[in-house]
């Protein structure tokens, strides 16, 4: 193989590697935009009443305790066990429902019962959430994680364009700083 042919075949090469990590970006940033936008999508709690035998005992609830409202209270709402706007709404017998705008970050929250005849609320984990947290006095809370994806999509853009850089460099500069520096 000559010498021309031997440096041609090194530019193709580069050249097909640097044309791939271009084509890397608008992959990376469709891929984010799709991810990003099912993210923030609102959160649906549903509730079923009564709850199964097991969580009643374990909330110290009987077969015939009559709720009379249903809150989603959490560490959006500060805690507040009856805030109007995060009451859920009755759908059907026995069937409630909050539909819970989302933020980025870890989304702590509880359901709290008024039930009729007690003068206080109780606090129950979402029974359709698996996901919970430990809070600061050992006791748990249902939990929503939701991904930061404007500061994913940056992080993994600016790794992107380093790494572009960083080939466009060794490919195409690499040979005039050596030969300047002789």
């Amino acid at each position: 193989m000559s010498l021309i042919a031997h440096y041609l075949h090194k530019w193709k090469i580069r050249l097909g590697i640097f044309f791939v990590l271009i084509c890397i970006w608008p992959i990376q940033t469709w891929v984010i935009s799709l991810m990003s936008h099912d993210a923030l999508t609102p959160y649906e709690i549903n509730l079923t009443l009564p709850l199964s035998d097991e969580l009643n005992q374990q909330y110290g609830l009987s077969a015939s305790s009559h709720i009379e409202s249903v809150f989603v209270s959490g560490s959006f709402s500060d805690w507040h066990p009856d805030d109007a706007y995060y009451q859920m709404r009755a759908n059907g017998d026995n069937q409630w429902q909050f539909t819970l705008p989302l933020h980025h970050g870890d989304i702590e929250y509880k359901l709290v019962l008024q039930v009729k005849g007690e003068q206080d609320p109780i606090w129950i984990l979402d029974p359709y959430n698996p996901n919970t947290s430990v809070n600061p006095w050992g006791n748990k809370n249902s939990l929503i994680e939701v991904a930061d994806w404007p500061k994913i999509a940056l992080i993994t853009q600016l790794l992107t364009f380093a790494l572009i850089g960083s080939f466009y460099y060794f490919a195409y500069l690499s040979p005039y700083s050596i030969g300047c520096c002789i």
